[in-house]
């Protein structure tokens, strides 16, 4: 009798493990891709709208690249946790997703965001060392997700900048073609001015070199013959410190 009882009890135990494996079994709960997609969709518009102030809901576009992998997970129990694992909102995207929940688990999911703004771009095509005016450039909307030189948003930043080199039309604007216009070049009249201690001197003088705002130089006043070093200010204009005429 005895081992018929130590039997039965066994044999309730193993049940009992058994349906409780089965109903935890029976309880999980795939996660829903959609949903997930949602929520990636919604994390990344809120972080570029946050990173760019010219961008709208509108002008943003995000395909996400849901691995196969992600089937395989749990419904997260609790909010899930999402970062940028390079801080980059714009092109290909890599996120970090993880859940603390009952289950836990972490994946990777990369994403393809475009944003179309208005940048600068040539109105004209332009030669070597062209002074850029107002007239030159137009605001044409691009995908700046494949603008990978730069790029500028306010035309104001780029006008009377020189062209590094030849450019055509439609040609988006960025640093590395645009130099500091040449203020004062080599032989042009200048006028030197020194100031100090409230005295301002005007003379007249010659660059010996080329020179953009705020480059030093040198200059040769006309009056004396003296080579003095000289900041380039304006256009034709240098600036010297008064003791510097002496």
């Amino acid at each position: 009798m005895a081992q018929f009882v130590t039997a039965l009890i066994t044999f309730f135990r193993v049940f009992v493990a058994g349906l409780s494996l089965l109903l935890s079994a029976t309880h999980s709960i795939a996660l829903d891709e959609d949903r997930l997609q949602h929520t990636l969709q919604q994390y990344i518009t809120t972080s570029i709208l946050d990173h760019y102030a010219q961008a709208t809901a509108e002008n943003i576009s995000i395909t996400i690249n849901m691995p196969n992998a992600v089937r395989s997970l749990d419904e997260c129990t609790a909010p899930l946790e999402i970062s940028a694992s390079r801080n980059q909102w714009v092109g290909n995207v890599r996120l970090v997703v993880s859940c603390a929940g009952e289950s836990t688990w972490t994946t990777y999911i990369t994403a393809s965001v475009g944003m179309h703004l208005p940048v600068v771009t040539l109105s004209r095509s332009l030669p070597r060392n062209s002074v850029i005016t107002a007239d030159d450039i137009s605001m044409q909307v691009k995908n700046i997700a494949d603008e990978h030189q730069g790029f500028y948003l306010d035309a104001d930043a780029v006008i009377g900048s020189a062209l590094a080199r030849d450019l055509g039309l439609g040609y988006v604007l960025h640093s590395r073609v645009l130099n500091a216009p040449t203020l004062v070049s080599r032989g042009d009249a200048v006028t030197i001015r020194a100031t100090g201690g409230g005295i301002s001197v005007s003379m007249a003088g010659t660059a010996m070199m080329d020179g953009t705002e705020g480059r030093q130089i040198s200059v040769r006043n006309n009056s004396s013959g003296k080579v003095l070093r000289a900041w380039v200010v304006d256009r034709g204009l240098v600036e010297v410190p008064f003791t510097a005429t002496r």
